[in-house]
């Protein structure tokens, strides 16, 4: 135990020295390896996630589609989306008027005297307005990451390009 610890506390001094450092106070330098600590437990749980997810991931069985083919599709998924988005736009209104209706119905069948003008005034504000095109634009990034992990790119491995570089987003 006390050879990890020797061993972590030359590590600190060699990454301090690194970034220039190394020769500062001791409440700076407190303050600065608890959160290089931090940034050291969130990398590991997460690469600790992907692993796990890694390993219960299904292997590609004869027959399945191959990577190819999957990011040509995930292309067109994306032509879909910006199609989809468009058309969206024009049915704003009547999804507003669906999700007001549909609301207002649900909490007065749950609560037949309540007062509908000021029940229809409450909904109106608390209905949430979904942003479909950053819901959208989320799932093609995870759906896109997930590809790229399998591409096998020889000179960074998923762990440096799912966890290292969105963790430091670069």
């Amino acid at each position: 135990m006390e050879q990890s610890s020797d061993r972590s506390i030359e590590l600190m001094t060699e990454l301090l020295s690194a970034i220039g450092k190394r020769s500062i106070n001791n409440y700076l330098r407190f303050s600065l390896e608890r959160e290089l600590e931090e940034i050291a437990t969130a990398y590991r749980e997460r690469r600790d996630l992907l692993k796990k997810i890694e390993t219960t991931l299904p292997k590609q069985q004869p027959g399945q589609p191959t990577l190819g083919r999957y990011h040509k599709d995930l292309q067109q998924h994306r032509k879909d989306t910006a199609r989809r988005l468009v058309r969206r736009k024009r049915f704003g209104p009547v999804y507003d008027y669906v999700m007001l209706t549909g609301t207002l119905f649900f909490y007065l069948q749950a609560n037949p005297d309540a007062d509908e003008n000021e029940l229809r005034g409450l909904v109106e504000e608390s209905i949430e307005k979904v942003d479909h095109a950053k819901i959208e634009a989320d799932e093609d990034e995870i759906i896109g990451a997930y590809l790229d992990s399998l591409s096998g790119d020889y000179r960074k491995s998923p762990e440096t390009k799912l966890l290292v570089e969105p963790f430091l987003d670069i």
